[in-house]
């Protein structure tokens, strides 16, 4: 009659693509939390399937709506379209020596094996490479512009933020801005060359980066909404 608790050889139990998570901890609440795109529901081990299915069947629009709203994480394989310094580039492999150059719009990545582990590795040392580059460039141009000088430069990968200023101004940069659109990228830039000057996210801070990137508001919700996707990549 229902599609419910289907046992795997893992006695994992689920309800409609949901996992149901028992627990022998003494808590008497029951939770339901979206990751990576899926549901699961944690309950105390005596919880009835009718109680589970109750309370999943009346939370199901509301677990799909926030399943919607999660990033959608990219996922590097053959054919995958990836938006590079404003340019659209496809990624095609290659088997062969290992090498990475892009051709018009192919992003050729060739390989001596059929690993996608060894060949996003050769991608992203190429990636890294344009990358310090051309953010390299953009912020020193942005740093003459504003007239804001800052003490160097570094270009790593992070996946939980974009960029950062030390104290004595030191600027880091992700490389993986060079995904974003170029207005997206110079707003990051000059958030972190406007705490040369200001050390926090005080309202005088904001004050300075608005008078740089009056739309800075879009720009940071653009960032917050659709930033996640490339960051994990």
């Amino acid at each position: 009659m229902f599609d419910f608790l289907k046992k795997t050889p893992e006695k994992k139990e689920y309800y409609r693509n949901i996992r149901i998570i028992r627990t022998r901890k003494r808590v008497k609440t029951i939770s339901i939390k979206i990751k990576n795109s899926t549901a699961e529901i944690c309950c105390p081990i005596f919880t009835t399937k009718n109680q589970i299915r109750l309370i999943l069947d009346k939370k199901m629009q509301w677990i799909k709506k926030k399943i919607d709203e999660q990033p959608k994480q990219l996922k590097f394989k053959e054919g995958l379209v990836l938006d590079f310094i404003e340019k659209k580039v496809i990624v095609t492999f290659l088997k062969g020596k290992n090498f990475v150059n892009l051709e018009g719009k192919k992003l050729l990545i060739s390989s001596s094996k059929d690993s996608m582990d060894f060949r996003k590795k050769l991608a992203n040392k190429w990636f890294i490479f344009q990358s310090r580059k051309y953010l390299t460039q953009r912020l020193c141009e942005i740093s003459n512009k504003l007239d804001i000088n800052y003490e160097s430069v570094s270009i790593k990968g992070y996946k939980a933020r974009w960029g950062c200023c030390s104290y004595d101004g030191r600027i880091i940069l992700n490389w993986k801005l060079i995904f974003l659109p170029k207005r997206i990228i110079d707003y990051v830039i000059i958030h972190e060359l406007c705490h040369v000057l200001e050390k926090n996210h005080s309202p005088k801070f904001w004050k300075l980066v608005e008078s740089f990137n009056p739309d800075f508001k879009n720009n940071k919700k653009w960032l917050k909404k659709y930033g996640t996707t490339f960051i994990l990549f």
